[in-house]
Formats: C-alpha cells, structure tokens, sequence
C-alpha cells in the first residue's frame, strides 16, 4: 500500500471514529496542531517522531504549518 493510500485509510478511519461518537453524543478530541518549519524539520529527522506527528495531524480537527518553505 503506497503512503497516500495509507493516509486516506487513516483520516477515513478516524472520521468514521468522530462521526460515531458524534451520533451518541459522546466527546471525541477536537484540537487543533499548529506546526512550524523548524519544528516540521526536526521531526522529519525521525521515523519515530513521523508517525507520531502523523498520528496526532491525522486526528487533529485542524493542521496548521507556518513558516514552511515549499522546499
């Protein structure tokens, strides 16, 4: 599976997860990640941290990346 397919699975899967919870009137996480782009770069430095990062901007309601470079 290519890292796109990988993605969409994920953002599908955590708005099915929102959506549900939304219909039983339960609290689903509903926060905002602001990025950087000296933080986006150490964080690139680590598969560790690029999965993590991933997960949180995946499930976060809102991504925000400032001062980013289309480098």
């Amino acid at each position: 599976m290519n890292y796109l397919a990988m993605v969409l699975k994920s953002v599908h899967k955590h708005e099915k997860k929102r959506r549900k919870a939304y219909e039983q009137n339960k609290p689903y996480p509903d926060y905002s990640t602001i990025v950087t782009g000296e933080s986006f770069f150490k964080i690139e430095q680590s598969e560790r941290l690029v999965d993590c990062f991933m997960e949180l901007a995946l499930t976060s309601r809102f991504l925000i990346a400032c001062r980013l470079s289309p480098e």
